[in-house]
């Protein structure tokens, strides 16, 4: 059997192989987070007699917000009313019942922004991602060139994985000042595995609304993909203040505080992400990373599998759940989730590299070769190697895997191609394998090249060499997940 198959026995019947549906063609998708329609209500100035129902939703009391709009009803426009009625239940969990509130005069202003909030994005509220397209599609049949639909076009096309689809839609899209435009282009740029775009096109967010909290947070998490601890605490701190208990928000940063190893702090994100909503995914994936660097697989195994569950296509959770898989010791399923983690974000070779030092353990030379190579070419697209545990002799490094099967000259050629002047794999792998035509120039080579490694990554100072426990580092050191300085990465 196959992925998502399964087989039925009977006594005196033939097998019956089953296919499994796929869970993005399911009609109800299993999610953590809900459609915001905050964000969407300042697209046009709202009624005096309803300033203070947007109040209450901007800070998430819907039971005020809903009181608030019973008393306005005698004083605001009845397509408004509508509109606020729709926000509410989209904020409470109930899209349907947000669709059955049709606003009177649907060709208005009012009209399109309605039919932005509840346009909701495919992977958010359990209808197939085909639907909130057509939704969005049918609005810009209405109001042609509607720069906040055309934002919510481009972002519904991306979830449903059609890039080029949604780099269509923005490139048609005016003006470049919009904020949801420029949030939606910094997106598309994130999912292609262009940083400096990305950086470029959520600073700019920042500028054009820095009250707005979506391009704090968009920058903060950003820079923390690519472990720029400063920029990224400092963003994702930003978008807090002015957003307290948006969905992912803590989550976010407690998985900034696993990644520099400050565990209370990052206990203290985690809880408060929990408390505001038990299913939130980023959390739970960031306290399954957290578990593990706390030598608890089992737990850490627990927190993966519920955040694989609430989204089953968020690579960073398929990464580390096969990290969790591997220290259990059930080595085939974590070659099979780091096959998943891979074919979730194509751009990412961090699965790449830890597929490479499993087939290295195990002792299969094709495999582990053929992996190192994969992860090469995805250099360009690279993230972080900060989680990446190492040791003295730069096990973690793509050279490795030739290397440990006698294949020197090629390890050398492999490790060049992927050198990263700032990770201490890549300096602590070349000191001992420079071609040196006497002892003395060796000798200058690791003078060169191992106390730049031990600069990045300065545990390894401290590393004795007869212990077996598990090491944990500082921020540039990780820790040490699998068998002889193996690695954890993220997506």
């Amino acid at each position: 059997m196959g992925t998502n198959e399964a087989a039925l026995a009977e006594v005196g019947k033939a097998p019956v192989k089953l296919v499994l549906s796929q869970p993005r063609d399911r009609i109800q998708w299993v999610n953590a987070l809900k459609a915001d329609p905050r964000p969407h209500l300042a697209a046009q100035p709202v009624p005096g007699s309803l300033q203070s129902v947007s109040q209450a939703l901007a800070v998430g009391d819907t039971a005020r917000a809903r009181q608030t709009l019973e008393a306005a009803r005698g004083n605001a426009p009845a397509p408004w009313l509508a509109l606020m009625d729709s926000a509410m239940r989209l904020q409470e969990g109930e899209p349907a019942g947000a669709r059955q509130a049709r606003p009177a005069g649907s060709r208005s202003s009012v009209g399109a922004q309605r039919g932005l909030v509840v346009a909701v994005r495919p992977a958010t509220d359990g209808w197939r991602p085909r639907g909130g397209i057509d939704t969005l599609q049918a609005g810009l049949g209405r109001w042609p060139a509607d720069p906040a639909l055309q934002a919510q076009l481009a972002r519904a096309q991306m979830l449903n994985d059609q890039l080029d689809d949604s780099a269509r839609t923005l490139s048609e899209s005016r003006p470049a000042d919009h904020l949801g435009l420029t949030l939606a282009r910094a997106e598309l740029a994130r999912r292609r595995g262009d940083a400096p775009t990305t950086l470029t096109r959520y600073g700019e967010a920042t500028r054009l609304a820095p009250e707005d909290s979506r391009g704090w947070f968009g920058l903060g998490s950003a820079h923390n993909e690519r472990e720029d601890i400063g920029p990224a605490r400092a963003g994702l701190q930003r978008a807090l203040a002015l957003q307290a208990h948006a969905e992912g928000y803590q989550g976010e940063l407690g998985t900034l505080e696993t990644f520099v190893n400050r565990f209370a702090q990052a206990d203290s994100a985690f809880a408060a992400a929990l408390a505001d909503n038990p299913a939130d995914y980023v959390a739970l994936s960031g306290l399954g990373l957290l578990r593990l660097k706390q030598g608890q697989p089992a737990a850490a195994m627990d927190a993966l599998l519920r955040a694989g569950v609430m989204e089953p296509r968020y690579a960073r959770a398929k990464t580390w759940t096969a990290v969790a898989y591997y220290q259990l010791g059930r080595h085939q399923d974590a070659i099979s989730t780091l096959r998943q983690a891979i074919a979730l974000d194509d751009k990412d070779p961090v699965p790449h590299m830890l597929l490479a030092q499993i087939h290295t353990d195990q002792f299969q030379a094709g495999e582990a070769v053929q992996a190192a190579r994969a992860a090469v070419q995805r250099v360009p697209y690279l993230k972080s190697l900060n989680q990446l545990a190492n040791d003295q002799k730069g096990s973690a490094n793509l050279g490795a895997a030739l290397a440990f099967f006698g294949m020197e000259d090629w390890a050398l050629e492999l490790a060049q191609q992927s050198f990263y002047p700032y990770w201490g794999g890549s300096h602590l792998f070349l000191a001992d394998r420079y071609p040196a035509s006497s002892a003395r120039t060796r000798r200058c080579s690791r003078v060169s090249d191992r106390p730049s490694g031990l600069w990045w990554q300065p545990a390894l100072c401290l590393v004795a060499a007869a212990t077996r426990q598990p090491w944990r580092g500082r921020a540039h050191a990780g820790c040490r997940f699998l068998p002889h300085a193996r690695a954890l990465g993220h997506a």
